[in-house]
């Protein structure tokens, strides 16, 4: 799931429907894991992958089948 813009610790509504998406296809058990990437922007204090795994974690994903990219800058 590429990155998208934070609201402080919420994912923006774009980043939200790539995460719902995502956790659509896990659920109906089309993929097993998901990655997400995303790093810290200027003036943001969490990663993008850090709030976007916070969000599927609420959602009923695995935090297992959860892997994150912190480090990149522009998506």
């Amino acid at each position: 799931v590429l990155g998208a813009a934070i609201w402080e610790v919420d994912p923006s509504p774009v980043f939200q429907e790539r995460l719902n998406h995502a956790a659509s296809l896990y659920k109906a058990g089309k993929i097993k894991k998901i990655i997400l990437t995303g790093g810290v922007g200027e003036k943001e204090q969490f990663a993008e992958a850090e709030i976007g795994e916070k969000y599927l974690i609420n959602n009923g994903i695995s935090p297992t089948d959860i892997f994150k990219e912190t480090k990149s800058r522009t998506t």
